[in-house]
């Protein structure tokens, strides 16, 4: 309170923005810089519009495109209007983060609910990026919706229509078109399936460097990329398993390394198996040309049996040969988004607020502890596995067959 006339009774107030250090000074002083003060203060505690007043009694500039700080004096460290689309993890946390998840961010004045206060419904967790109990993560609408609605989701009916109308495709190349056309047909897709597979394997890689490399593409070129996004295979994307019971990340990484080797093992314990089918019959051919050497008579059963042993090896080492085929084209295919996924394992983001690591595609798991360790150790191995062990396999396999292709080069195939 300050007095500028002599003879008074008592003092004014001072008023907002000014201060009286001492009752019965003459004048009330301005607060100094961006510093502000309530009517009747003996100090300049607040701050102007456009500027909080920190712990350590400082007025700092209010981020513009994060938070709101429209009045004079109405902000502080601890109460701070954050727009939508923004979040902080801990209540006196001066970091103010842009949400990855469309929508899921509503902002808010009040640190509550362990920052989930500034989460929509269905949102929850660090930078409200975590589905809640009873919703799901839909990855073309980049928003968690309900568990209910899971059956209209748009990956999973773009899945059904693509495998819907490959079968049909097939049904129809198989009744309608005639024998020759057909066979045309496949030697169209012969001379151009390594230009496709070459394109496909390049896409996924190319589609995936956003989110293990942190590279930033331009918006038209993002879109473009975001249409091709369907050759990195991942069933774990297009079906809602949260709503069927407690999971995660962890269990993506399970389902997305494991399955390829489960696959791949049956397909070559058929293709082992019928390649010692092949070895039994050639072993039985040697023993019946022994036998006619030796001077046994051949008559037309014989005849016949051995026809028919050669009609069984030749389809059997066919089916073998197209065993191995299904086997490196289903590893060729998935190595690129398995990798992804495994790779994700050791990308995590550290919040310097609350002192925590969590992993940046599942912010519901933090980056420490034992079972961390487990499964760093479990995708350890499956590097050595996917982008290192099928690699080196195909390199020895092309290596070992080097003669074959550049007979078939010489040839004039491209």
């Amino acid at each position: 309170k300050a007095q500028g006339v002599t003879g008074q009774t008592a003092c004014n107030d001072c008023t907002a923005g000014k201060f009286a250090p001492e009752a019965g000074t003459e004048v009330c002083d301005d607060c100094p810089g961006n510093d502000y003060s309530s009517t009747g203060s003996t100090m300049c505690n607040q701050c102007t519009r456009g500027f909080y007043y920190s712990l350590d009694e400082q007025c700092v500039a209010c981020p513009f495109d994060s938070t709101d700080c429209p009045a004079d004096g109405g902000s502080t460290q601890e109460v701070i209007t954050i727009k939508p689309g923004y979040w902080r993890a801990t209540a006196t946390g001066q970091s103010f983060l842009a949400c990855p998840v469309d929508d899921s961010c509503v902002g808010g004045t009040n640190f509550t609910d362990g920052g989930d206060g500034y989460c929509a419904k269905g949102h929850t967790g660090v930078l409200c990026a975590v589905c809640d109990d009873d919703y799901f993560y839909d990855k073309d609408q980049n928003v968690c919706s309900r568990c209910s609605n899971a059956a209209a989701s748009q990956s999973l009916w773009t899945a059904l229509c693509a495998l819907v109308a490959l079968s049909s495709a097939y049904v129809l190349w198989r009744s309608k078109l005639a024998q020759e056309t057909r066979k045309t047909s496949v030697n169209v897709f012969k001379r151009t399936k390594q230009k496709l597979n070459i394109t496909a394997i390049m896409m996924q890689i190319a589609t995936s460097m956003p989110v293990n490399l942190g590279i930033v593409f331009p918006v038209l070129f993002s879109e473009f990329l975001g249409a091709f996004d369907f050759v990195n295979i991942n069933p774990f994307q297009v079906i809602a398993f949260n709503c069927l019971g407690t999971y995660n990340f962890y269990h993506t990484l399970l389902g997305m390394t494991l399955t390829p080797l489960a696959v791949c093992g049956l397909l070559m314990g058929r293709y082992l198996y019928k390649k010692k089918m092949v070895a039994v019959k050639e072993k039985s051919e040697e023993e019946a040309t022994a036998e006619e050497e030796a001077g046994a008579e051949e008559t037309k059963e014989t005849e016949e049996a051995e026809e028919t042993k050669e009609t069984e090896k030749a389809a059997a080492a066919k089916e073998a040969q197209g065993l191995l085929a299904w086997t490196i084209l289903i590893l060729f295919f998935t190595m690129p988004p398995v990798s992804s996924v495994i790779f994700s394992v050791f990308k995590c983001r550290y919040f310097e607020d609350s002192d925590e690591w969590y992993l940046v595609v599942d912010y519901s798991i933090q980056c420490e502890g034992k079972e961390r360790t487990a499964w760093l150790l479990f995708a350890l191995i499956m590097v050595l596995i996917y982008p290192v062990g099928i690699t080196v396999s195909f390199g020895a396999l092309l290596y070992s067959e080097r003669h074959k292709v550049n007979s078939w080069e010489r040839k004039g195939n491209h």
